[in-house]
């Protein structure tokens, strides 16, 4: 069995994309507390993105170790494509755990003009401190250089090489650099180098694109073209209910939030597709961006215990982990890749129920994104 470690849970369902494209049997799980799946492809989401750096290596740690005592010895390493979080100090606490030499990473998409050349960060042929990634709430990319954005000497510290990556080519080439004392580490392209290089294509399974009928659209994106495609829909004639920053610290957050969800929850009795959405301004900072899919979450909650939903779908990483985690779902069953990025997933723990996850920087495929009966 391989096993992934993704960062947060979109990167974990791209994955499971990944495995499904390949005819693997998937499961992904929020924690590896839990009895070992009968797959060939575990991802384990365990959202350190959204945790300070300490606890981020801490939670790699245990996981790793847990890992190694069940006999697991295929780990990849599942990073953000455009470098966000605690890369590094994951990596080398990963490295650390299993007691190996070294890492190659790679985070970039040369398919989705995500290119790393000559060193600098790259994509649709714009350095990634001139994108809307420079904007992130959370990680604010101020420099496109690789090795500034992850810290140099803690690169050289833990051994960790960030390869040139402008073609697929690239990455395949970087994929057989795997040994027995070298961890591979990287984007979902990366991973599909590594199945490549393992000749593990066995049957790919078909996406095949369900009628979405009882279906709660969340989007917990702050970046603007998230926030334009919202609009979009709601001035075609969704109905969009929208979560305020501004409301976080207001001693009436509670009942503005109740008030969110049963406007929700009669949408979706007279057979609506409801958006719940977070409105501006972004409010940067982790605390502020965890108050925000806290309520999120919440409101989420409060609608599913009021209403019949058999559909999620969430954009944004750390809101589907909230999520998720507010309603306990733990295990989940990959079924279908319904675009790249875009994976649909059987809760485990409910007897009919799915949710469709993505991040926010990637686009749902119209099939997805309707709204009328």
């Amino acid at each position: 069995m391989i096993v992934v470690i993704a960062d947060d849970i979109t990167g974990a369902a791209e994955i499971a994309g990944v495995g499904l494209r390949y005819g693997l049997k998937v499961e992904l799980s929020t924690s590896v507390n839990v009895a070992l799946p009968n797959v060939q492809l575990w991802v384990v989401a365990l959202n350190t993105r959204s945790m300070g750096s300490k606890e981020a290596e801490n939670s790699i740690t245990i996981t790793v170790r847990h890992l190694i005592e069940a006999g697991i010895i295929d780990i990849f390493k599942k990073t953000d494509s455009v470098l966000r979080g605690h890369i590094v100090k994951e990596l080398a606490a990963q490295l650390r755990a299993e007691g190996k030499k070294k890492v190659i990473l790679c985070p970039a998409n040369p398919e989705g003009e995500r290119k790393i050349v000559s060193g600098v960060y790259m994509i649709n042929n714009i350095p990634i401190s001139e994108t809307n990634f420079a904007k992130d709430p959370e990680f604010p990319i101020s420099t496109s250089v690789v090795k500034e954005i992850l810290d140099d000497i803690l690169l050289k510290e833990n051994n960790i090489r960030i390869l040139d990556t402008s073609s697929i080519e690239d990455l395949h080439e970087a994929a057989k650099q795997q040994d027995n004392e070298t961890i591979l580490a990287g984007s979902a392209a990366f991973f599909s180098a590594y199945l490549d290089n393992r000749k593990l294509m066995i049957n790919p399974v078909m996406s095949i694109i369900p009628e979405f009928s009882e279906v709660l659209y969340v989007c917990g994106s702050t970046y603007d073209k998230s926030k334009q495609v919202v609009e979009k829909a709601r001035d075609g004639g969704a109905k969009v209910a929208y979560i305020s920053p501004l409301w976080l610290d207001e001693p009436d957050l509670d009942t503005k939030l109740n008030n969110c969800a049963l406007w929700l929850v009669r949408m979706l009795e007279g057979g609506a597709k409801p958006i719940l959405a977070v409105d501006a301004p972004v409010i940067n900072g982790r605390e502020a961006t965890t108050k925000i899919k806290d309520a999120v979450s919440e409101v989420v909650k409060k609608v599913l215990s009021l209403v019949s939903v058999n559909e999620l779908v969430v954009e944004g990483g750390a809101t589907a982990f909230a999520i998720v985690e507010a309603l306990n779902y733990n295990r989940f069953t990959p079924i279908s890749e319904l675009a790249k990025g875009v994976v649909r997933m059987k809760i485990n723990e409910m007897n009919d129920m799915y949710i469709t996850i993505k991040p926010g920087s990637y686009e749902f495929p119209e099939t997805v994104w309707k709204f009328s009966k």
